[in-house]
């Protein structure tokens, strides 16, 4: 899943600097979404810095900041990607013995 999850992020994040949304409406909707997440917002300075700091917010089964950035920002070449690992994911969780919270 680490890979699936590597390649998805990768993908997204290069659809998303081709795109180019302005810098400060994401850090906007990053605030809305998690005010925890003001101070490390503030100090990115380029598209980069903010997708890094979205990645890091994400984990293997939680990608909801990275899914409501792609919706907001109407980037609909990047949900193909987010569909299809998120599709994996449930697929991978139904093999497992033991339930995640």
């Amino acid at each position: 899943m680490r890979m699936s999850f590597g390649r998805m992020i990768y993908n997204v994040k290069k659809i998303i600097k081709q795109k180019s949304p302005p810098l400060e409406e994401m850090k906007e909707l990053i605030l809305c979404c998690s005010t925890d997440l003001r101070q490390k917002a503030e100090q990115c300075t380029d598209i980069s810095s903010i997708l890094h700091l979205i990645q890091n917010e994400c984990s293997l089964t939680d990608i909801a900041l990275l899914h409501s950035v792609v919706e907001e920002m109407n980037i609909t070449e990047a949900n193909e990607h987010i569909k299809a690992y998120k599709t994996e994911l449930k697929g991978f969780c139904k093999s497992l013995s033991i339930s995640l919270c």
